[in-house]
């Protein structure tokens, strides 16, 4: 058996350690071992201390933001967008211009939702854009509007949509002359002043007159027929009155008065009566000849033609 020879060279380890920062610097040179059979293994070193941890920065003091310019977006965005939280942010109306004076130019909402202070306009700005709006619920049981004077209803709208006033309504005209209860007046030489127009299959009257118990005394009927129960006249009898100079014309659309004033005019009949009236007679005109019919039959022309 030969002799194991074994040959060591070891190098030196060298430490440098500063406070806080620790810099290991270590130089190391190969071990050379020449035998058949290895060497044992030598203890490993012991592990360099952890440096210090460095101190923590101060927080920077907050306080109040003073702006002597616009600001400006110096980003890529096309618009700046500055983010306020509202719960910390207190803004009076003193410190905003022209804010104090404007809003005690206009009408602004109180408490109970009621406009106070000065006159409120609203301005669409373009056409095509409906100015106001006022949309109701399904079965709305309330007013839509309603417009007081001294807290008294002095117009509204209903749920319906109907339109009431307490005081006088003017049509085609701004002001009312002579404090008309309702006035139509036409713009224009060729408008109506007033249309009353009739539903398909109308049955009710077109247009009535009652007195304020709500008795009709004239009426308009459906068809366009005049019923009356009578004017009264001047000394208070029920009768027709008709106005000095004016004359009228019965059964013809148009005038035939001869150029007479205050006359009657009356048409040829389109049919002759052929039967004999009942509880009276009549009155009529043919071929321009005036004659009268009694109940017996008997016919009396009353002027010749």
């Amino acid at each position: 058996m030969s002799d194991v020879v074994v040959s060591v060279v070891e190098s030196t380890t060298a430490v440098t350690v500063t406070e806080q920062d620790v810099a290991v610097a270590v130089t190391e040179t190969n071990v050379e071992v020449s035998s058949s059979t290895a060497g044992v293994q030598g203890a490993t070193g012991a592990t360099g201390a952890t440096g210090a941890t460095g101190a923590t920065g101060a927080q920077g003091a907050s306080g109040v933001i003073s702006v002597t310019a616009p600001i400006t977006n110096t980003g890529s965005a096309s618009s700046a967008i500055l983010g306020l939280d509202q719960t910390a942010l207190s803004i009076t109306q003193s410190q905003v211009t022209n804010l104090t004076t404007d809003l005690a130019n206009r009408a602004v909402l109180n408490a109970a939702n009621t406009f106070v202070g000065g006159s409120q306009t609203i301005a669409t700005g373009s056409t095509g854009i409906v100015p106001f709006i006022i949309n109701q619920p399904t079965n709305n049981q309330v007013n839509i509007a309603e417009f007081k004077i001294n807290n008294s209803n002095n117009a509204r709208v209903s749920p319906n949509g109907s339109i009431a006033t307490a005081g006088n309504l003017a049509v085609g005209a701004v002001a009312i002359t002579n404090a008309n209860q309702l006035q139509v007046t036409a713009t224009s030489a060729t408008q109506l002043g007033a249309v009353i127009r009739g539903a398909a299959s109308q049955s009710a009257n077109l247009q009535e007159w009652q007195n304020s118990g709500g008795t009709v005394l004239n009426s308009i009927t459906a068809g366009g027929q005049f019923r009356t129960s009578g004017i009264a006249g001047l000394d208070g009898s029920s009768a027709m009155l008709f106005a000095g100079g004016r004359s009228i014309q019965l059964f013809s659309g148009t005038n035939s008065l001869g150029g007479g004033t205050a006359v009657l005019g009356i048409a040829n009949a389109s049919t002759v009566p052929s039967t004999n009236p009942t509880g009276g007679g009549i009155l009529y005109v043919e071929a321009g000849a005036l004659k009268y019919r009694g109940s017996s039959g008997t016919i009396t022309t009353l002027g010749a033609a």
